[in-house]
């Protein structure tokens, strides 16, 4: 951005090997300048003269979820470059199918003399064929970090020569660690009821998915690739257990999505683990959830799903029998209906108090305060010197109040906490 002084330029004949062999970028218009449909714009994304790094145009992102997509064909055991000059907080992926190969997530290092920063990442293809690059606008969880604007320019996808990377970027390649992770022994005993624990590309899958099915080869603990679970994904596997033993659930989760592991027989919910902390295993952001239960009926469905804002990786789920504590001892809610799933009366519904699809929880129906008043009540029996929890989640500010007649006997009006990646609250 700023001018340099130069003096003294030679010429001569030179023996020693070339700085720059002119690599050809495998990815078109990566400079934004030519409008020629190689790239597929989505939710925002825009070329612009406003901001330019090479040329007159640049890509502008200019909303949360803002999209750019080519499809480029790479070879197999080749190690590619992709790079980009960035403003702001961006994710470059490369996918083939419905499995991500490599993934960098606003990880970026200066560019000397500018306010423009690079980012790259450097992958091992295993598979030829075509691929797709993708550059999404992604604040990562600080918006903060957004506020300047979201600009992409001068992108380019070089194959490696000799090992030499190309001349754009870090001197040398960063290719993902794969060094193998052993699991606990405890994990590898006889008994282990979850088939395709790791989710790997089985003839039969094993699991029942619905919503959106994704897999990544970045970062797998077990084999060659992990799941993402995304807030509409839900997989499910039907086991066969021995009825009233007792059994750990445990799966290794990473990401900022909050995972729910269920236990459940015939829709009827044996346990379940939404909110517990993962236990970390020292290997980047991965860690572990347990769910431990009693197997009611022989037959028990273990479903896996996303109560968050943001996707989560799971992988190595592991069913075997446990002679711990419960973790989750199923308690009986003396609340009828709490989700407001069923149409069955036990709510008194007035002033603009209705269900709706529009938001929800927990299912596919939540309760609408459409005004200041609105009020849902419930009759329910209580006894004498027992203590009890009213708890609920919520968005926005409302009064949970127990009543006898003319008295109330407990208030909370407003006061909640955070619930782990949601923007839902819990009051109580």
């Amino acid at each position: 951005d700023s001018e340099c002084v130069v003096d003294f330029c030679t010429l001569l004949p030179f023996s020693g090997p070339l700085t720059d062999p002119e690599y050809s970028s495998i990815l078109a218009d990566g400079s934004f300048e030519v409008d020629s449909g190689v790239w597929a714009l989505s939710d925002g994304a825009e070329t612009s003269t406003s901001e330019s790094f090479d040329g007159t145009l640049a890509l502008r992102f200019a909303e949360e979820g803002s999209k750019a997509v080519q499809i480029v064909s790479m070879s197999r055991d080749e190690v590619y470059r992709l790079h980009c000059y960035v403003q702001g907080n961006i994710r470059v992926s490369i996918w083939r199918d419905s499995t991500m190969y490599a993934e960098n997530l606003g990880d970026t290092f200066d560019v000397a003399n500018s306010d423009w920063k690079n980012q790259e990442v450097d992958v091992e293809i295993p598979v030829s064929g075509d691929y797709q690059i993708v550059l999404e606008r992604d604040d990562g969880g600080d918006p903060g970090g957004q506020s300047g604007g979201v600009w992409v320019d001068a992108c380019s996808l070089y194959l490696a020569t000799d090992g030499i990377p190309p001349s754009v970027g870090s001197d040398t390649y960063n290719l993902p660690d794969i060094a193998p992770w052993d699991p606990p022994a405890e994990l590898l005993e006889p008994g282990q009821e979850i088939r395709n624990p790791s989710f790997e590309a089985w003839s039969n899958f094993r699991w029942i998915v619905s919503g959106d099915l994704k897999f990544t080869h970045v970062d797998p603990l077990i084999d060659i690739r992990s799941m993402f679970v995304y807030p509409n994904t839900v997989a499910t596997q039907l086991v066969y257990l021995e009825q009233n033993e007792r059994y750990r659930l445990r799966c290794y989760v990473r990401g900022p999505g909050s995972l729910t592991m269920e236990i459940s027989h015939q829709g009827d919910r044996v346990s379940k683990n939404s909110f517990g902390a993962l236990t970390p295993i020292g290997r980047g952001d991965w860690g572990y959830k347990d769910v431990v239960f009693d197997a009611t009926k022989i037959s028990q469905d273990i479903s896996l799903y996303n109560i968050g804002d943001s996707e989560c990786v799971v992988d190595f789920c592991t069913l075997l029998p446990f002679s711990g504590p419960l973790t989750d001892p199923e308690y009986s809610s003396i609340l009828a209906d709490g989700s407001f799933e069923v149409d069955s009366g036990v709510w008194a519904l007035s002033d603009g108090a209705e269900t709706s699809t529009s938001e929800s929880f927990d299912g596919t129906l939540a309760l609408r305060f459409a005004e200041e008043g609105s009020k849902a009540v419930q009759i329910v029996s209580m006894s004498r010197d027992e203590v009890y929890r009213l708890h609920c989640y919520v968005q926005g500010n409302i009064r949970v109040s127990i009543w006898r007649d003319s008295t109330m006997y407990a208030e909370n009006l407003g006061d909640t906490f955070d619930v782990a990646n949601s923007d839902w609250k819990n009051q109580e």
